[in-house]
């Protein structure tokens, strides 16, 4: 039985539902991040839903609409308020009416969803919902919240049974100890393919981001992995520095541990840097590596310049927090065209425009703005050994990334390796599918690196 109990709390004004389940947090997680699965369960059996808009983003709205058995269509919305992937999701939890509108007739309640690894492979989720008041709790019960939200969650473990998504493999969790360092990675094995292992990274964004993507090769063997530092693969020392080099290390350890090379390789934003250092360093690991937008400013004609402007970001994040860091990031990362020592000078704008926190909580541990700003986007590829490798290297921008520091990143590398950039569909997180609350076109995506994988593009 999914659900394991249900407390009403009329002092605290909440309902809360918990559930337990055979799957790890991640795959609990794409319940919530993948619109398709989430019209699955959300809703009643009698009334199952369909999301019309579905973005996890802090500040986003989701919206969708059920359709009751005489063909009565209720809608609703989420006001998303704080996003932890495969940890923690808030939101404002309304009513609407048929244009989308809040239904100002019935109150909204606050939904805040706890995913929680229990060990073993199982996971615990609770959805608590907080109401306004006593007549809105009230109010709201009346409406069948309770019995309905329990057998919405019923529908779980059937979904679970499957071992994904449609055709998607089950998902094992692994760990691996490397020098100063916990790795941990995730295994969705297809033991009847033929097809050398695909590897799936980026960096500092680690394997959350790639549930979507996965599901679109079940046809083989997919692992993905949070790089140290991130996520949950935990650095002995969280000051010590990490560099592409190390994390070269780091994935010549992990490939070794999954059964060695040669693996084909995907390798997205920071993590194409890390993938260029590991065929560098081992080529006889990768057979075939889509480097795509790969943000190294010191390969740009103006790096002087792009540099500076990775280095403001950091020193913003180091003086100010990371609210200011992010914005200061936001501003850096979708300039289009080269940089200037103008542009490269401007201060940060204000975090309130990208509704991000302008308060300080004085830890300086982030991963992207902490270290990465600077160890990444100043790396220095070794061309002459990329240049020699066995391994086939293919670079990759999105369509919708011209003129950014990712894209330009990709085309500044392949000319200096004699080839042209494979043009991918949409942007440059064009691969995710609601993950880190950030949609692009993932299916059109996967297609395109299916091509690019089978040497056809």
């Amino acid at each position: 039985m999914t659900v394991t109990g249900v407390r009403k709390d009329p002092r605290a004004l909440t309902l809360t539902v918990d559930a337990e389940f055979d799957a790890p947090p991640e795959r609990v997680w794409q319940l919530w991040a993948d619109p398709r699965q989430l019209e699955r369960w959300w809703g009643p059996p009698t009334y199952p839903a369909t999301f019309t808009r579905h973005d996890l983003a802090a500040g986003s709205r989701v919206e969708y609409h059920m359709t009751g058995p005489e063909g009565d269509q209720p809608h609703g919305y989420w006001d998303i308020v704080e996003v932890d992937p495969r940890r923690s999701l808030v939101f404002q939890d309304g009513f609407a009416n048929d244009d989308g509108s809040p239904n100002t007739d019935l109150p909204p309640t606050t939904a805040r969803v706890t995913i929680e690894d229990t060990g073993g492979g199982r996971t615990r989720m609770s959805i608590e919902s907080h109401f306004p008041s006593t007549e809105a709790m009230e109010q709201i019960l009346a409406l069948g919240a309770e019995e309905g939200l329990k057998q919405a969650v019923g529908q779980i473990d059937a979904i679970l049974a499957e071992g994904g998504a449609p055709g998607t493999a089950q998902m094992t969790t692994h760990t691996l100890d490397v020098p100063g360092a916990t790795l941990t990675y995730d295994v969705r094995r297809n033991d009847a393919s033929t097809e050398p292992i695909l590897l799936l990274i980026a960096a500092p964004m680690g394997a959350a981001g790639f549930g979507i993507l996965a599901q679109h090769f079940a046809d083989r063997t997919v692992v993905t992995y949070d790089p140290r530092g991130s996520e949950r693969s935990i650095k002995a020392d969280p000051a010590s520095p990490v560099t592409p080099d190390v994390h070269a290390d780091d994935l010549h350890r992990l490939i070794q541990a999954i059964g060695g090379g040669p693996v084909d390789l995907f390798a997205s934003s920071g993590g194409a840097v890390n993938a260029l250092a590991l065929v560098s360093r081992h080529p006889q690991d990768v057979r075939t590596l889509v480097a795509h937008e790969p943000p190294l400013a010191s390969v740009l004609p103006d790096r002087e310049h792009a540099m500076a402007a990775a280095r403001a970001v950091h020193e913003t994040y180091q003086r100010s927090g990371w609210g200011a860091g992010m914005a200061h990031f936001i501003a850096v990362s979708s300039h289009q065209g080269p940089f200037t020592a103008e542009i490269a000078a401007q201060p940060a704008p204000d975090p309130a425009m990208f509704g991000l926190p302008a308060t300080d909580d004085g830890s300086r541990t982030d991963p992207m703005l902490g270290q990465h700003m600077i160890t990444c986007t100043h790396y220095e590829p070794d061309f002459d050994a990329l240049g020699s490798a066995s391994t086939r290297i293919a670079l990759a921008a999105g369509e919708e990334s011209e003129g950014q520091m990712t894209s330009r990143g990709a085309f500044a590398v392949a000319e200096r390796l004699g080839t042209k950039p494979v043009s991918f569909p949409s942007h440059h997180g064009g691969f995710l599918g609601g993950e880190y609350g950030q949609t692009g076109q993932p299916d059109a995506f996967a297609a395109k690196l299916r091509e690019v994988l089978a040497g056809q593009a």
